[in-house]
């Protein structure tokens, strides 16, 4: 049996905020943090996908408990909860950084993500402001 596979040049995303829709996530056991959800975006003007990672925590403090209000655009209701269902084909704005790898590569990942209604702002520097 022969086979041919496609070859697919992963570009890093450009950094900075970008609407993105969410794909579905998915819970990953890591040998260092023991299982994390995985969450992967695409890009609307590039089709470029990046990823995020956060906690499997129930609590509505939790990065992954956030991200998944701010996709459903409100509060979750805790009798009844969310899943991947929840989330998927949701749009939002995704903030792009980039890091280090364990190997000294830099990559992409999300950072934080942003309702799609809402314009997100850059940082505010108020180091200039005397008390």
């Amino acid at each position: 049996m022969t086979w041919n596979m496609d070859v697919r040049k992963d570009e890093p995303a450009p950094l900075g905020w970008h609407k993105a829709v969410c794909l579905r996530p998915e819970p990953v056991e890591t040998a260092a943090f023991g299982t994390r959800l995985h969450w992967r975006y695409r890009l609307l003007e590039s089709a470029i996908e990046v990823s995020g990672w956060t906690s499997m925590s129930p609590s509505t403090k939790a990065r992954a408990y956030q991200w998944a209000e701010t996709l459903n655009g409100g509060p979750i209701d805790p009798k009844v909860g969310w899943g991947p269902e929840t989330v998927e084909s949701k749009r939002c704005w995704v903030k792009v950084e980039a890091y280090k790898d364990s190997k000294g590569e830099t990559r992409t990942k999300v950072a934080e993500i942003a309702p799609i209604d809402e314009e997100p702002g850059e940082e505010v520097d108020f180091s200039d402001i005397s008390a």
